[in-house]
């Protein structure tokens, strides 16, 4: 199965940090209707360099996992969640990681 784990960092540019209340609204709008099979959702503390002003950037996250069978759907439905995200938080990015796995249940 395929698994793609996207990271999602809460804090909003020119202040404010996305509230529990507003993650949990895009989980159930923008997410989980797309993979209504299941996913994970961990909560992290991600860092970044600010490309602009070489500083470190610390940030409290959310990753999401979801394994799934490849198609065209599926990669539709991963980047139209980053793009909502990037679009309802003004987020410059959305990390995306991609990998195969073996997978039982």
């Amino acid at each position: 199965m395929a698994k793609t784990e996207l990271y999602f960092g809460l804090a909003i540019p020119g202040g404010g940090k996305v509230t529990p209340a507003q993650w949990s609204d895009f989980l159930n709008t923008e997410v989980t209707p797309r993979f209504p099979d299941g996913l994970t959702v961990d909560e992290t503390a991600g860092q970044w360099r600010d490309q602009a002003t070489g500083k470190t950037v610390r940030e409290p996250s959310r990753v999401v996992m979801v394994l799934y069978t490849r198609s065209d759907q599926a990669e539709a439905s991963i980047e139209a969640i980053r793009t909502a995200y990037k679009t309802r938080f003004r987020q410059d990015s959305v990390m995306r990681l991609d990998e195969m796995d073996c997978v039982g249940f």
